[in-house]
């Protein structure tokens, strides 16, 4: 029996959600389908199931993409589905570890292709809220005010978001530091 659950998770809190995703799996509800905030869970032994999620390379050559995710399959992975370029994987708990990421570089290779995402965003949402504001002035100020101040809003909110991945990603670059002297 199969149990849908709708969740709003930040980019930024990528963490968060893989490890609601994984208590659930624990609790015996591993997911088996995943949407844009829709997350669908199947029945399963508790703790049968570790899923693991990846914010892809925006690769343009789907071939390139296709062997990744082939080569993510052969060692005993499951793709469960993409919401744009995010890819959610399982994999049976009593088999090794299962961790996309091998080492610190590529930890670090995927919290760079998340900042640089937020940032894009965070600054185009900045720029055109700013812009809005300065035209809606004669335009529509009862309407172009608002929606301005809304996307300059979630401008600073998604710059926030990247501010807290570069957190992450230099903790993780100075524990390794640490540990190589």
């Amino acid at each position: 029996m199969s149990e849908t659950k709708r969740k709003w998770f930040w980019a930024w809190d990528f963490d968060k959600e893989e490890s609601w995703i994984n208590q659930m799996a624990a609790a015996g509800k591993v997911l088996s389908k995943v949407g844009f905030t829709t997350y669908t869970f199947e029945e399963c032994e508790p703790g049968e199931y570790t899923i693991r999620m990846e914010l892809l390379e925006n690769l343009k050559d789907s071939k390139s993409k296709e062997e990744y995710l082939e080569l993510t399959g052969n060692s005993g992975a499951e793709l469960i589905g993409k919401v744009n370029r995010w890819a959610y994987f399982r994999k049976k708990s009593s088999e090794d570890d299962f961790e996309l990421f091998s080492d610190v570089s590529s930890k670090v290779g995927h919290l760079n292709r998340l900042r640089v995402l937020l940032a894009l965003i965070g600054t185009m949402e900045l720029l055109i809220g700013v812009n809005n504001t300065i035209r809606s002035f004669d335009v529509l100020p009862m309407f172009g005010v608002p929606i301005a101040i809304l996307l300059i809003a979630l401008g600073v909110l998604i710059l926030f978001g990247f501010c807290r991945i570069s957190y992450l990603r230099s903790q993780l670059i100075k524990e390794n530091t640490l540990f190589e002297k």
